[in-house]
């Protein structure tokens, strides 16, 4: 094996340690970002995690406001991510009440979240308006699993762990899946591994780093 034959796999793993790098250091940002906005969450309005997709991560509520957007609590990410009428994500944020959660929209467009005891309110923007114990409000909330639009639209939950999904269905009973997670959300699927994936990305960093040598 000549000299130039020999380089060829060390450039290789040097470009793929740097590739692995930059990835380490997106996800750090990333990780560090949502970490914060999640420890105070209620504190301070939701800004840096609110544009970022996450799984749909066992949902256990479902909703649909005014405007025909669909409203999804995951329980577990303890996140609200809102969906337009045609499956498309807009934005999410954290919920301060920790593990799942039942939702609904009000007439004023207010989103009503109830956990156990604890029940809060929010803005479609995701602002906290109100915390309070859990009162007895005019439509009970447990087990919102499927929900209906003006439209008589039924929005319903299929799945939960495994590759959960939104199915809608028309009056006419057409059938479609309206939100599932694209195939790179499943990477980070799960009981909130995000916390664990820049352990992962830097441990494979350190391998390529020993075979290198």
């Amino acid at each position: 094996m000549t000299t130039e034959q020999r380089k060829m796999p060390s450039i290789f793993i040097s470009i793929l340690m740097w590739i692995v790098k930059g990835i380490a250091y997106l996800w750090l940002v990333l990780f560090i970002g949502c970490l914060i906005e999640y420890l105070l969450v209620g504190i301070v309005p939701p800004s840096f995690c609110s544009a970022l997709r996450f799984p749909l991560g066992y949902p256990d509520g479902i909703a649909v406001d005014v405007k025909g957007d669909v409203i999804c609590v995951s329980h577990f990410y303890n996140r609200i991510q809102i969906f337009d009428k045609d499956g498309n994500f807009n934005r999410g944020w954290f919920s301060f009440m920790r593990g799942g959660a039942d939702i609904i929209v009000d007439g004023n467009n207010l989103i009503h979240v109830e956990q156990r005891e604890k029940y809060a309110v929010y803005t479609t923007d995701g602002v906290l308006r109100q915390t309070r114990s859990k009162d007895l409000y005019a439509k009970k909330t447990s087990g919102v699993w499927e929900t209906k639009d003006a439209l008589g639209n039924t929005y319903r939950i299929q799945g939960n762990w495994f590759k959960p999904k939104i199915i809608k269905m028309t009056p006419a009973k057409n059938v479609s899946v309206l939100i599932s997670d694209p195939w790179y959300l499943w990477l980070i699927g799960g009981y909130f591994p995000l916390f664990y994936y820049p352990l992962v990305v830097i441990a494979i960093g350190g391998l390529l780093k020993l075979w290198k040598r």
